[in-house]
């Protein structure tokens, strides 16, 4: 993984990300460097994924999408699953108040923030 992630590349991915969901000012922004599959273990009871590297980075902020013409997504805590390679957002999950996942990152590795 030869990116470097505490320069403008994941933050510009974050945010670009944040601004399509509405939010503008996205804060408390983490990531840890770790595999699909232990990311979405550590966020997602009992599901499995790939031993693909990638990138988890957490993030709180206002969300907000229309995800269909009949179904908008709202929450306040997001994480994301970035490939590595492509540097893009491949998975991602929004939780609203009440349902955020109690995570520990360093779990996975060395947490840093932007």
């Amino acid at each position: 993984m030869s990116q470097n992630l505490t320069g403008p590349n994941l933050h510009s991915l974050v945010h670009e990300w944040a601004s399509k969901w509405g939010e503008d000012n996205q804060r408390e922004i983490l990531w840890v460097t770790t595999t699909r599959n232990e990311a979405m273990q550590l966020i997602h009871d009992n599901v499995t994924s790939t031993n693909e590297a990638a990138y988890l980075v957490t993030l709180r902020g206002d969300f907000s999408m229309l995800v269909d013409t009949e179904k908008s997504v709202h929450g306040v805590w997001a994480a994301l699953l970035v490939d590595p390679v492509h540097m893009e957002v491949r998975t991602y999950t929004v939780r609203p108040t009440g349902f955020i996942p109690d995570i520990d990152l360093s779990r996975l590795g060395e947490v840093s923030s932007i």
